[in-house]
């Protein structure tokens, strides 16, 4: 170069700026640009904003192309010498959607399905409204419950100084869990609602195919010929069946009772339902007690089960109630609508349930089936008895719903409900 010529014009140095979001340890979420000189990988640049005391928090717009995409060169170098080329260490992989961790959603999810639970029995003890309130309740108990618990996760955070959950303020996050809560009741409540009136139908049948196992699976008709008395003396098992006067001629021991029982419902149960009534009936109320001793009530219930299907459910019912949604659609009014099918379908399930029921307890295996099916709730879905409130179930299924909402629930970051930061 000449003197006196002009300098040679430096050579333009490519660079890369990469836009992110951090969330401060106060909670606060801060846009920032970080200049490299060649694309970064998600990995690295959050392992750099981890190094500064913050929390990688997302791209404010999509991210580039390139990053995400890998392996990069060791010997590369990073302008401003504020990250290492190599070995930089990724973050955990979070185990729920969202990017949290599952036990950072426990306290909401848990509350959430206690507050549901609560606030459905609370629902309950409102008497003829309790279809409407039950429901009602547990919407309103899940979201109270659900913001509670994540108030209490942002409290622990503050407290012992664990790392933000997710981006966003405190009340956005606790709004979030709410109304997250509160959703996820609200599209279960028509499934809860049938189930408890399918419940509330099948209690009685299956409280007594419980009790009547033995009889109604065939165990209890062992083939003898004769029974004891309570008197001590044998009597002929056929003699005994053939004459309600003979039934009640002896007193029975709870064996010779069961066995009895046992034969003659064996001699039944092929039978139509019409003739299986005609037959416990002829009985009359004393050779019924003879019989069944303790078990009378619950054989009632069984022989009036059979009997009191219809041929085939009056399901035409539930069709004619369904056309109440479609009226109220047409006029605007969609929950009016749905509202006034409830009476027609609860009332098309109460007839079907008695009718399967009454198919069930005519054979050995399908009276084995309702028998199991206490047992099989009580494991599944266990109840608990509060002080004022009574009965509640065990919130396992809730807990297992509401976790499931929250792995497709938009984090507090994407719905700003507060409109804070």
């Amino acid at each position: 170069m000449a003197n006196g010529d002009a300098p040679a014009t430096a050579p333009d140095v490519p660079h890369f700026d990469t836009r992110f979001l951090v969330q401060t340890p106060d909670g606060s979420t801060a846009t920032q640009v970080l200049r490299t000189d060649r694309p970064l990988s998600t990995p690295e640049l959050a392992a750099h904003i981890e190094s500064q005391g913050n929390v990688f928090a997302g791209y404010p717009d999509a991210a580039p192309t390139s990053l995400g995409s890998g392996a990069v060169s060791p010997a590369a170098s990073i302008i401003r010498g504020e990250l290492e080329a190599a070995g930089a260490p990724s973050p955990a992989p979070a185990d729920a959607a969202g990017g949290r961790t599952f036990t950072s959603q426990l306290p909401s999810v848990g509350l959430a399905a206690a507050g549901s639970s609560l606030g459905g029995a609370v629902g309950a003890m409102t008497g003829p409204a309790a279809p409407f309130m039950v429901p009602a309740g547990r919407i309103v108990g899940g979201g109270l419950g659900g913001a509670g618990g994540e108030a209490l996760e942002i409290g622990g955070e503050k407290l012992f100084g664990w790392p933000a959950a997710e981006p966003g303020s405190a009340a956005n996050r606790i709004v979030n869990a709410g109304i997250r809560s509160s959703a996820y009741e609200t599209v279960a409540a028509p499934f809860q609602y049938f189930a408890n009136v399918v419940r509330g139908a099948a209690r009685p049948i299956t409280e007594a195919a419980t009790a009547l196992e033995p009889v109604l699976t065939g165990e209890a008709a062992t083939g003898a010929k004769v029974v004891q008395a309570a008197d001590g003396s044998f009597r002929n098992i056929n003699l005994a069946l053939s004459s309600p006067a003979n039934l009640t001629a002896h007193a029975w021991t709870p064996e010779a009772q069961q066995t009895l029982l046992g034969t003659w419902w064996q001699r039944q149960a092929g039978q139509a339902p019409e003739q299986i009534a005609q037959a416990w009936n002829a009985l009359g109320d004393a050779g019924q007690t003879a019989l069944a001793g303790d078990l009378r009530g619950n054989m009632q219930t069984v022989v009036d089960t059979i009997q009191s299907g219809l041929p085939i459910p009056d399901v035409k019912r539930l069709v004619l109630g369904s056309g109440g949604p479609s009226v109220g659609w047409l006029l605007g009014h969609p929950g009016t609508g749905a509202v006034a099918a409830l009476p027609a379908a609860k009332q098309a399930v109460e007839e079907t349930v008695p009718w399967v029921g009454g198919k069930l307890l005519m054979s050995p295996r399908g009276a084995g089936f309702l028998a199991g099916l206490p047992r099989a709730a009580e494991t599944v879905a266990p109840r608990m008895t509060l002080p004022l409130v009574g009965e509640v179930p065990v919130p396992y299924l809730a807990a297992a719903g509401q976790s499931a909402a929250t792995r497709v629930w938009p984090r507090a970051a994407d719905i700003n409900w507060t409109n804070s930061y």
